[in-house]
């Protein structure tokens, strides 16, 4: 069956030098029966900025749920790569890979990412996603895109479910954990203070930390003490 569906592997790459959706192709999923999720990374995309013409650089990122169809992935890094001399902005190429994909495969539920370096000192991280229509997975993708980041700041949602979440577990100090990457989270940490302090009157510590090792120590040493000053 795959032989009869696919045309690209193990012959010469032929690598197209303009956005070519004509060259994704698809092969039958063998498990059908089962919702499983498969992801991609494409940490090298290339395209350009439709007004200036400067490349821009970006890890893709991929992840669906199959139904009868699923993309092969040669195909899919000879689409990407199609990419190098398009001229879109970062929210067209995230909106356009996705919206391709559907009309190759039509999942039950796709999201697509696009991590985007700076320029002039910002940085763009597109997000979309999709479910079949009338099914649970549409849910879900109205869910992912409603759930309360930071990074959709300001985001009164995320002071809500911390409200709710500090009545239902009678909890007696807050510490929020602040992502040294993601300046959304420091710019938010002040509001979650406030909400703390002021609205719960509740004792609050704020932990800046890059998830690695080397201040671990540290960490274990203010928690210890704000733990002992709630006692």
């Amino acid at each position: 069956m795959e032989k009869r569906e696919l045309t690209l592997l193990g012959k010469k790459t032929d690598y197209r030098q303009d956005y070519a959706p004509e060259v994704l192709e698809a092969f039958t999923n063998r498990h059908p029966e089962r919702d499983y999720r498969v992801h991609f990374d494409c940490p090298e995309f290339t395209s350009l900025c439709p007004i200036t013409g400067q490349p821009d650089f970006a890890t893709i990122t991929i992840d669906y749920i199959p139904d009868v169809k699923m993309v092969e992935s040669k195909s899919l890094k000879l689409y990407l790569f199609s990419f190098r001399t398009h001229g879109a902005f970062h929210e067209d190429c995230v909106n356009l890979i996705m919206k391709d994909l559907i009309r190759l495969m039509d999942p039950k539920y796709i999201e697509v990412r696009g991590i985007f370096t700076p320029r002039g000192g910002i940085s763009i991280h597109p997000l979309c996603t999709y479910g079949r229509p009338g099914t649970r997975y549409e849910a879900l993708a109205e869910r992912y895109l409603k759930i309360n980041c930071s990074v959709m700041t300001p985001n009164k949602g995320r002071f809500d479910d911390l409200k709710h979440l500090v009545a239902d577990y009678k909890v007696d100090g807050v510490v929020e954990v602040v992502l040294q990457g993601c300046h959304t989270f420091a710019v938010e940490a002040w509001h979650t203070k406030t909400t703390v302090y002021e609205e719960l009157g509740l004792p609050y510590l704020r932990l800046d930390t890059d998830f690695s090792q080397s201040d671990r120590g540290q960490i274990e040493t203010r928690l210890g003490a704000f733990i002992e000053m709630m006692a």
